[in-house]
Parts: structure tokens; C-alpha cells; sequence
């Protein structure tokens, strides 16, 4: 149900800007999709944008972004 979701930034650090559509995990429990992520022009830091479940929505808190089967990334939600 997408109006039990928010658009949210993220802070995903270092890694490289994942593509649309990337799964947004807490625990093993998909949350959340990104919608869009570049790096910051003056930080070099990846941001993102994604619908997150509201649930677990707060600011700062850390979600996993689901790179691939074996590869993920924390994420630091921004703000609301």
C-alpha cells in the first residue's frame, strides 16, 4: 500500500549511487524502494531519495540498501 510509505532522503556514504528500484531492507523485512540517488556535489557522499514503510521512519535512523544478493549498504535516514 503506497500510502503507508513517505518519501525520505538518505545518506548512503561512500557507495556508489544505487539504481532505481533498489530494495530498502530492515532486518530481512523489505521497507522501501529508492526512487533516484547521486553524489553530493560538494560531500562526494551518495544521497538518496525512496519511499520507506512509515513505520520505521525517524530521523536518523539506519536502514540497509539491498545492492545485491550479497552486497548492502547502511543508510541514515536524513529526515522526514
Amino acid at each position: 500500500d503506497q500510502t503507508a510509505r513517505k518519501l525520505v532522503r538518505l545518506d548512503i556514504g561512500d557507495t556508489a549511487p544505487p539504481a532505481s528500484g533498489t530494495p530498502i531492507v530492515k532486518g530481512e523485512k523489505e521497507v522501501g524502494v529508492v526512487t533516484s540517488a547521486v553524489r553530493h556535489p560538494l560531500t562526494g557522499k551518495t544521497v538518496a531519495l525512496g519511499y520507506v514503510r512509515s513505520a520505521h521512519i525517524a530521523p536518523a535512523a539506519e536502514v540497509t540498501v539491498k545492492l545485491s544478493e550479497e552486497t548492502t549498504a547502511t543508510a541514515t535516514i536524513i529526515a522526514e
